[in-house]
């Protein structure tokens, strides 16, 4: 499965790296893509704290 694929990539990217915020956004994206707004939320909380602007405008969306 693509998305799997997808989620197994970005959190060993995240893994390698934990100050990656744009491995968070792309992997909140999959996991929206997936049904799982929480866990989007967390990583979108992650990728805000480390100063990514664009996590804020996601965050608007999931939290709808």
């Amino acid at each position: 499965n693509r998305d799997e694929d997808a989620l197994k990539a970005l959190s060993e990217a995240i893994q390698i790296d934990k100050q990656n915020d744009l491995a968070y956004i792309e992997r909140a994206k999959v996991w929206i893509l997936m049904g799982k707004p929480s866990k989007a939320e967390k990583d979108l909380q992650q990728a805000l704290q480390l100063g990514n602007k664009q996590a804020e405008e996601l965050l608007a969306t999931v939290k709808k």
